[in-house]
């Protein structure tokens, strides 16, 4: 159009910079999700397991530990059941790390503090 300046053409340079920022920008998104997904994950699932002690435990998260200790769960509810005192199919099976509702994992433990689990040494 007359009376309009033409535009430079953009350095190969500027090109670059721009398409690695918008990679980054990308990239930055997708980890968040995945992130912001594992969160998420995290803080719906439970499971059953013991603690340092050898306590029978009702952790919230997934039962990993990351390189450097860190762990990917962490304990709701603490009973003072030990593991010991369970035979070991009922071991076996109650400390199996399946994944659970907080519902189904709280109707565990419950059961199991109130002797309604077969094959607790107090309860047989």
């Amino acid at each position: 159009a007359p009376g309009r300046e033409a535009r430079p053409p953009r350095s190969p340079r500027r090109r670059r910079w721009r398409r690695r920022m918008t990679v980054l920008v990308i990239l930055g998104g997708l980890l968040a999700t995945v992130g912001l997904g594992l969160y998420a994950g995290m803080n719906s699932v439970y499971f059953v397991g013991t603690d340092d002690s050898g306590r029978i435990t009702m952790f919230r998260g997934l039962p990993y530990q990351l390189p450097l200790g860190l762990d990917l769960y962490r304990p709701e509810y603490k009973t003072g059941i030990p593991a010991a005192a369970l035979d070991p199919a009922r071991r076996a099976t109650l400390l199996d790390h399946k994944l659970r509702s907080q519902s189904d994992a709280a109707d565990l433990v419950n059961q199991l503090e109130l002797g309604q689990l077969q094959g607790t040494s107090a309860g047989s």
